[in-house]
C-alpha cells in the first residue's frame, strides 16, 4: 500500500487589507521531498462560493477543490522549503482570491469581489457546520460575521 501524508488546515491570507482563513488540502506522496506536494484550496460550499476566473482551469472534484499550481510548486526540487511554498500561496491568493460569495448583499447571483470567505477559521467552521445542518437555500444560510 502506498504511504502518503494528507494535511488539511487553514492559512491566513491578507486580501485587500483583511485577513481571511483559507482552507487547504496538502498531499505529500511517498517520494516527498523529491516529488512536489499537491496543494488544493478547498471550496467549503460549491453551492455558495464561485471560483474566480484565473483559477477555473484548475477546478477538481466538481468544484469542491482548486489545484494550486504556483511557481514554487511547478519548479519543485527536494531542497525547496515548504514554508516558502506556503508564503507564495499566501501572496498569490492575496492578489487574486480563489472563491467569492455568489450572493451579494443586494441578492444578485453574480460573484462579488468584495465578499471573500470568512475572516477566521472559526467563522469557516461555523459555515461548514451551519450548511451541513441546514442543507436548504444557500441564500438563507449566510453566516453572520463579527469584525
Amino acid at each position: 500500500m502506498e504511504q502518503k501524508i494528507v494535511v488539511n488546515g487553514f492559512i491566513s491570507v491578507n486580501y485587500k487589507g483583511k485577513i481571511y482563513a483559507c482552507p487547504l488540502h496538502i498531499l505529500l506522496k511517498p517520494n516527498f521531498p523529491d516529488e512536489a506536494p499537491i496543494v488544493h484550496f478547498i471550496n467549503p460550499d460549491i453551492s455558495r462560493f464561485i471560483v474566480a476566473d484565473p483559477y477555473k482551469k484548475d477546478i477538481v472534484g466538481g468544484g469542491s477543490m482548486v489545484k494550486l499550481n504556483f511557481h514554487k510548486l511547478q519548479q519543485w526540487n527536494s531542497h525547496r522549503n515548504m514554508a516558502k511554498v506556503i508564503e507564495e500561496i499566501q501572496e498569490n491568493i492575496g492578489k487574486n482570491y480563489i472563491v467569492f460569495d455568489k450572493y451579494s448583499k443586494s441578492g444578485q447571483t453574480q460573484p462579488s469581489h468584495n465578499q471573500p470567505l470568512p475572516k477566521t477559521s472559526s467563522d469557516m467552521k461555523q459555515i461548514i457546520l451551519s450548511d451541513a445542518r441546514n442543507k436548504g437555500d444557500p441564500a438563507e444560510a449566510k453566516p453572520k460575521l463579527h469584525s
